[in-house]
């Protein structure tokens, strides 16, 4: 572990730049970038240790933050899918006369002597 973390801390002081670079002009946003590198960063510590560390470990930190980039732009395009949908939906009839709707007939009290009781 402490080789990996030394590792990672001599690519992050001499190629931070680059690979900052390299993921800002993938992802057209700077921050973005940072999280992606930052989230590739996190995963090279827990991996590496175990699998060994790669041929090219920057061209994998690349890889990696901008699949991590990849997906949080998918969750995130999902969310806003979800929210606009929820948002254009008719609201739900919430008429009842005991004011719960899925609860009406269990708030209801019945017994077995009662006609018609379950």
């Amino acid at each position: 572990m402490d080789d990996v973390a030394e590792l990672l801390d001599r690519i992050w002081r001499t190629d931070a730049a680059g690979l900052l670079g390299a993921l800002s002009r993938r992802l057209g946003d700077f921050d973005r970038a940072e999280e992606a590198l930052s989230d590739a960063l996190t995963e090279a510590l827990k991996r590496w240790p175990d699998e060994g560390v790669p041929e090219s470990p920057t061209g994998w930190l690349v890889t990696t933050g901008w699949r991590r980039a990849l997906d949080r732009l998918r969750r995130d395009a999902v969310g806003r899918e979800k929210v606009a949908q929820v948002a254009a939906a008719p609201p739900r009839n919430r008429a009842s006369t005991t004011g719960w709707p899925r609860f009406s007939r269990a708030a209801t009290p019945t017994s077995p002597s009662r006609p018609g009781a379950r």
